[in-house]
């Protein structure tokens, strides 16, 4: 049981890993579009999130680092088509 326990809560905590890039990408991306287009929104975001992963990882950008990205862009790409102020 402690096994499956263990398990579970390191799953768990790339779950909410994951949720949180995607989130942040999200945010960051729906901030800019009244400001710029979407396409440089997810951009910029993506900028920022390679430089946070490299700060992360430096030189490494291995499996789970590029599950990150994955999620950021996944945020960012649908942040860029949030409507504010609707």
């Amino acid at each position: 049981m402690r096994y499956l326990m263990i398990i579970m809560l390191l799953g768990g905590c790339e779950l909410v890993d994951q949720a949180g890039h995607k989130s942040l990408g999200y945010a960051m991306a729906c901030s800019r579009v009244p400001y710029i287009s979407q396409e440089l929104a997810v951009e910029k975001t993506m900028e920022w999130a390679l430089e946070r992963e490299d700060d992360q990882h430096p030189g490494r950008c291995g499996k789970g680092c590029q599950s990150d990205l994955e999620s950021w862009e996944k945020g960012a790409e649908a942040g860029a088509k949030c409507k504010l102020g609707d």
